[in-house]
């Protein structure tokens, strides 16, 4: 049983070393054009609303 712990936290071990992590300029760059996505879809989905509040707004009024 013990044995076998001790493989997989070897396993484990031997993983990690395999990792490759990015570089910082490719983190940033990933980073802004998340935010500029993140900026738009608010803008969107912001304007959207606004038009059906709007449309709401002009449906009651008729009434």
């Amino acid at each position: 049983m013990f044995k076998s712990i001790g493989g997989f936290f070897r396993g484990v071990r031997e993983q990690i070393t395999e990792i490759v992590w990015p570089k910082k300029e490719l983190v940033l760059h990933n980073g802004i054009v998340v935010i500029i996505a993140v900026i738009i879809a608010i803008l969107l989905i912001a304007g959207i609303d606004y038009g059906f509040s709007k449309l709401i707004s002009w449906y009651i009024a008729l009434k």
